[in-house]
């Protein structure tokens, strides 16, 4: 008879793995990765600094003897309320006569409310009036809309004085924040 047959010898030592391949480490990143690594990176900045919350702006025109400033929302998020303020001033040594303000409607399409103080006499699908009468001198006079924003993105807007025979217009902009 013949010998049973013998098993292999037990390997004791662990074997090792062979040595990886020699690599370059490095980041490689399309163009447009590269942008919006930049602007994650820039929010945060933007966010601190304060760019990205609400802010106010103001616009000025004067003519001869006649001002009108608006102090309007420049940023604001959405479903968040500001103020929107327009003055008529008579710089001038005589009254005026008829003075009136007029704010662009399509504007207000933006927004969900808008809360005049005083309330215009003359609502139109251009514009909403609001008769001032007579401006004596160095008086001026306000219109105070308080507005809750309702619509993303950068909605222009225009407002215009008239007293006498002087006409000034102010156009403006702001911006609604997701």
């Amino acid at each position: 008879m013949s010998a049973p047959p013998t098993a292999p010898p037990l390997v004791t030592e662990p074997a090792e793995p062979p040595a990886p391949p020699g690599l370059q480490r490095r980041i490689r990143m399309a163009r447009l990765q590269l942008v919006g690594l930049v602007l994650l990176l820039a929010l945060p900045v933007c966010s601190v600094l304060g760019l990205l919350g609400p802010g106010e702006g103001q616009a000025r025109a004067a003519g001869a003897g006649l001002e009108l400033s608006v102090q309007y929302p420049e940023r604001l998020r959405h479903k968040t309320s500001l103020t929107l303020e327009a003055a008529l001033k008579n710089t001038g040594s005589q009254t005026l006569p008829q003075a009136r303000l007029r704010i662009a409607e399509p504007y207000f399409a933006h927004f969900s409310r808008a809360e005049f103080t005083p309330l215009p006499q003359r609502v139109t699908d251009e514009y909403f009036e609001l008769d001032l009468r007579d401006l004596a001198a160095g008086e001026t006079r306000k219109l105070v809309v308080h507005l809750e924003a309702d619509e993303w993105g950068r909605h222009p807007g225009r407002v215009t004085a008239s007293a006498g025979a002087e006409a000034l217009a102010v156009d403006f902009s702001t911006t609604v924040l997701p």
